[in-house]
């Protein structure tokens, strides 16, 4: 048997991570040609409305990921509660303005 840190233990999260990683590609994937069929196909022409749409899914997916154990729960420390508010205000201006 291998052990916890030995090459299948590298194997099966090098596996997770790729398998994780393709899921999110895919979603995405899914959700830009959701809202470019709106957009092009019903006249939906409400892009913040799509982006806030956007980020509850994938609040609420990282929720059951978390829950479900497929990836690690990090405390959100004042450190990373900055980043996280950088990245929101930066995100929301240019959305806000484009």
């Amino acid at each position: 048997m291998a052990q916890k840190g030995g090459i299948l233990g590298k194997a099966t999260e090098l596996a997770g991570t790729v398998l994780l990683v393709s899921f999110w590609y895919i979603v995405n994937i899914g959700l830009m040609l959701s809202n470019k069929w709106l957009i092009s196909e019903t006249g939906f022409h409400s892009s913040t409305v799509l982006t806030l749409l956007h980020m509850v899914t994938s609040t609420a997916a990282s929720g059951v990921m978390v829950v479900a154990g497929w990836v690690p729960y990090k405390p959100l420390t004042r450190a990373l509660a900055w980043k996280v508010f950088a990245l929101a205000a930066s995100f929301t201006v240019s959305v806000a303005t484009w």
